[in-house]
């Protein structure tokens, strides 16, 4: 069972906790007037020890490791930012870090920054990312997985050069965290990386918080040093993301004495029939044509109706909107048990497949 560890880690820090020599060099962008070329407005990004002062609108050391940013905060004062992927430094961007090997990645990149004229203890500073991720090995090819994820609420993305196209996401719109799925092997090929580096039905699931304060409400943890004093709190976080986002179909789902999919949507709209008097033809119409079409009530019947819904019920009674929330759970129910009972190439049952990606992704 592979492992629940680290991969991409993003650091920030005020200038008083780095000392840059005067040796240091970056590369400065510049913001200039497109007429004239005269530089405008700039701000003070960084000053080395020799009280040399470099301005402009962002300066970058980017490296095949990892890149690094001085730019201006909110406050008008010059903040430092790092971000790298672990797996890429440690390896070959392939196996997660654990603690051990965690350490040693994130003090590499801090020799090379002291190397290039930035002393800085990275272990200390503020974490505004962490992924932890888990690579599982599957007995099908990983696209077999994917109507399965789709099922559990997450949406397939076109970010290529995240996921090599192969990709699934969940999370709220302020994009403070994510959990995501994806094709291991297809994203290494599409970043140039040679075959052969994983099994090829790797399906790589990851929990990602993508602000310090996601950091702080999933992992628990503030700094580098905290990761690798509660190192029981990166796994915890993990499973917890990718049981309430990713592995997240109702228990019974999969039991095989429950209503069948084309019961369910009949309930469905015997529901509606009760309040269609209250509501008028217009929401009978609009309602009816979501259970007729087949496609979004087999993949997205609960977005749907919910869209639906809020469209046409707006402030109506309390009853009616009771009536709702029924259709809506008849809905979602029948959409599962169409995706658990539709069978991979391979011929076997969806719920098999199911039950293998729990198995998998939460173990302990």
């Amino acid at each position: 069972m592979s492992a629940i560890g680290v991969d991409k880690i993003g650091l920030t820090a005020p200038l008083s906790l780095l000392k840059i020599r005067p040796d240091f060099a970056s590369e400065v962008t510049s913001r200039r007037n497109g007429a004239t070329g005269e530089a405008l407005k700039e701000n003070l990004l960084y000053t080395d020890q020799s009280g040399r002062s470099v301005t402009g609108i962002m300066a970058t050391v980017n490296t095949p490791n990892y890149q690094a940013t001085f730019t201006a905060g909110r406050d008008g004062k010059p903040l430092f930012a790092l971000q790298f992927s672990g797996c890429a430094v440690a390896s070959n961007n392939v196996v997660p870090l654990d603690r051990d090997r965690l350490v040693e990645a994130v003090r590499k990149v801090g020799r090379d920054l002291e190397e290039r004229g930035c002393v800085v203890d990275l272990e200390r500073l503020s974490l505004y990312r962490l992924d932890a991720t888990r690579n599982n090995e599957m007995q099908e090819p990983t696209s077999s997985y994917f109507p399965l994820l789709a099922a559990g609420g997450m949406r397939k993305t076109t970010r290529r050069n995240d996921f090599g196209g192969t990709g699934f996401v969940v999370g709220p719109k302020s994009k403070i965290w994510e959990a995501a799925g994806y094709d291991k092997e297809q994203e290494l090929l599409f970043k140039g990386y040679e075959m052969g580096l994983c099994d090829p039905n790797t399906l790589r699931i990851e929990a990602r918080a993508l602000k310090g304060a996601a950091v702080r409400n999933i992992f628990g943890v503030r700094t580098v040093e905290d990761v690798i004093a509660n190192w029981e709190n990166i796994k915890a976080g993990f499973i917890t993301t990718v049981k309430a986002n990713v592995v997240k179909l109702p228990p019974n789902a999969t039991n095989g004495g429950a209503a069948s999919p084309q019961s369910l949507e009949d309930a469905a709209v015997a529901e509606m029939r009760q309040f269609e008097d209250e509501l008028g033809a217009n929401w009978w119409r609009l309602s009816g044509s979501i259970l007729r079409d087949s496609y979004w009530v087999n993949r997205y019947g609960l977005k749907a109706a919910s869209a639906a819904v809020g469209r046409v019920l707006g402030n109506e009674t309390d009853t009616a909107k009771k009536h709702t929330r029924r259709v809506h759970q008849l809905l979602e129910q029948a959409a599962h048990r169409r995706v658990l009972e539709a069978t991979a190439p391979s011929g076997r049952v969806n719920a098999v497949l199911y039950e293998e990606i729990k198995s998998k992704l939460l173990a302990a």
